[in-house]
């Protein structure tokens, strides 16, 4: 950058030269006083008339030339430093992401985290590469410029930079508005992102229930928004260049007058005045270039405010150093469970989800909670794997509290299959190992004939090399959940949790994975999810819940002759087997 500064100064050098010494002197007339460019090729390099006229030409191309190859090193560098710089940064929020916990997740949109991670880093890429490179490369060359200037006539250049503090005010306004309209274009278009995902996501249900309309309604309102703030950025963008173009020509007819009156006089040769109008005019596409960056800069600047905010996000280890003091690992924990007293607000302010939950679990004891939707069943069992903090009490386990355990040591020790089955867009086997190399291919088998998974898998195909396709697609709700039944089977780990793990399935599906189940939960703390009645009446205790608080504990056989709460569920769902 700094040799594309020094060819472009030397274009507006060699100007003099070739003016006072080819053009002026060979036709007979006289300039008045000798400019310093002058002095050197006729003092220093010592070149007569008929040397400069083959030399300087000679010059003057090779000085181009110089330019051309640096201005190609300097942008083919910058571009190198801005992707890469762009690639750390979309590596670090990434990386970062898959650290935050499940807390952030819930309270985000995924369509907002999605511009963050393309949008947002595009607009920083683009800042990076092309826009702080202008800057810094024009204002080297404004500053090796504004040498030239100043030698040939620092009264002139003094006199003419007087009008350059009229702009600062202008430009300080565009730079402000390109900003602040930066921010709402950034935003809009995590809108618009969130949008386009519930559109994919959740097309079936906008089909089904001919929700057309409803959702390019909104769709349209969101791309007018997004419309009008970038046409309120492109004013800002229209604006700059014209105001600099009006600046320009004040300079220029400030310029050519007083050059004039100095040429005449003869205190300026006509190379020294040609040499400094060329400077001043070469000044022109810098000072508008770092206008136009300086706009750029702030929306890349805005946009990487958003970048930084996801940065800031305390992370899931940094939030569990803040809670404890130290941190604790095993290879392989009992299972004994305490619930102290433990009260649980998702925000603060919008009350407890939890309220004063005591309860102790035995180690390989089968626990079953139940109670209406919203009576904080999931809540309660999402606490054990530090999916969400405690906001009061504490839980145990094997009688330590969670807080002292670090997050790998503790969730290898558990186990999850939930309602919302979730496969990766890969093969069988990387879908059952979780990726993981170490699995031999006789522990994946076996994990998959004990989940009843190896039935269907053995007539695919390609067997475990499988494609599943993205959320599992390829398979039927049953072979998803059998396979993630697999893969807590191949982790083999002491604590159980099932959250509506058969909600969805249909009775012959139910069936086979029931059996899976019942092979998985033996000698293992499991913790059960249900709404299914009929699935849980074989569980050493059942927890029956209600807003929030324990409101009855016992077999199904105590809790149906107390006639209570978990009656009236069991009633509910089989009406002919209880008369109440």
């Amino acid at each position: 950058m700094a040799m594309v500064a020094l060819f472009t100064m030397l274009t507006s050098v060699i100007i003099q030269p070739i003016m006072d010494e080819l053009f002026v002197k060979n036709a007979g007339a006289h300039g008045g006083q000798q400019g310093l460019f002058s002095k050197i090729v006729n003092d220093v390099l010592h070149l007569d008339i008929h040397s400069m006229a083959a030399s300087l030409p000679i010059l003057l191309a090779l000085i181009f030339l110089g330019k051309s190859i640096f201005d190609f090193v300097a942008s083919y560098q910058m571009n190198g430093v801005g992707l890469r710089v762009v690639k750390n940064l979309r590596d670090k929020v990434y990386l970062h992401l898959l650290e935050q916990s499940i807390r952030f997740f819930s309270r985000s949109r995924t369509g907002v985290i999605i511009s963050n991670l393309t949008n947002d880093i595009d607009k920083v890429q683009n800042a990076v590469t092309s826009t702080v490179s202008d800057i810094f490369v024009e204002s080297l060359t404004l500053l090796a410029l504004l040498i030239v200037v100043f030698i040939q006539d620092w009264h002139l250049a003094s006199l003419t930079f007087i009008i350059i503090p009229i702009a600062i005010a202008p430009i300080s306004f565009f730079a402000r508005r390109a900003k602040r309209e930066g921010h709402r274009m950034q935003s809009l278009l995590g809108d618009i992102s969130s949008s386009l995902y519930e559109l994919v996501h959740g097309i079936r249900i906008i089909k089904t229930y001919n929700m057309e309309g409803v959702v390019k309604a909104k769709y349209q309102s969101l791309s007018a928004g997004y419309l009008k703030t970038s046409l309120r950025m492109a004013l800002v963008n229209a604006g700059t260049s014209p105001f600099m173009e009006l600046l320009g020509g004040i300079l220029a007819a400030v310029i050519l007058s007083i050059g004039t009156y100095k040429i005449q006089s003869g205190t300026l040769t006509t190379g020294q005045f040609m040499s400094f109008f060329t400077a001043i005019f070469l000044m022109y596409p810098p000072v508008k270039k770092l206008s136009r960056a300086n706009t750029s800069l702030q929306q890349g600047v805005a946009c990487l405010e958003r970048v930084e905010k996801i940065l800031q996000e305390q992370n899931e280890k940094e939030m569990a150093s803040s809670l404890c003091r130290g941190e604790g690992t095993v290879e392989r924990v009992r299972g004994d469970i305490e619930y102290q007293d433990v009260f649980f607000a998702y925000e603060e302010g919008n009350g407890h989800v939890l309220k004063g939950i005591n309860l102790k679990i035995q180690a390989g004891e089968k626990i079953a909670f139940v109670g209406f939707s919203g009576s904080g069943k999931s809540t309660l069992v999402n606490l054990i794997p530090r999916f969400f903090e405690t906001t009061e009490g504490a839980i145990l386990l094997d009688g330590r509290n969670l807080l002292t355990w670090d997050l790998p040591s503790l969730r290898n020790n558990i186990g999850m299959v939930t309602q919302d089955i979730v496969l990766f867009n890969d093969t069988i086997r990387h879908n059952i190992t979780c990726g993981d190399p170490l699995y031999t291919d006789e522990k994946i088998h076996e994990a998959a004939r004990l989940a009843k998974a190896d039935e269907f898998i053995d007539r695919l195909p390609a067997r475990y090399d499988t494609l599943v396709g993205e959320r599992g697609q390829y398979l039927s709700n049953g072979e998803r959940q059998r396979i993630s039944i697999a893969r807590v089977f191949l982790k083999n780990p002491p604590i159980i949790i099932l959250d509506e793990a058969t909600s969805s399935l249909d009775s012959e599906s139910e069936t086979l994975i029931q059996k899976a189940l019942e092979v998985l939960m033996k000698n293992r703390t499991t913790l059960i999810v249900a709404h299914r009645l009929s699935t849980i009446t074989s569980a050493d205790r059942i927890v029956v819940l209600d807003q929030g608080q324990i409101v009855e504990i016992g077999t199904h056989q105590e809790l149906m002759q107390k006639r209570n709460l978990y009656a009236h569920l069991y009633s509910l769902q089989f009406p002919e087997r209880i008369n109440l």
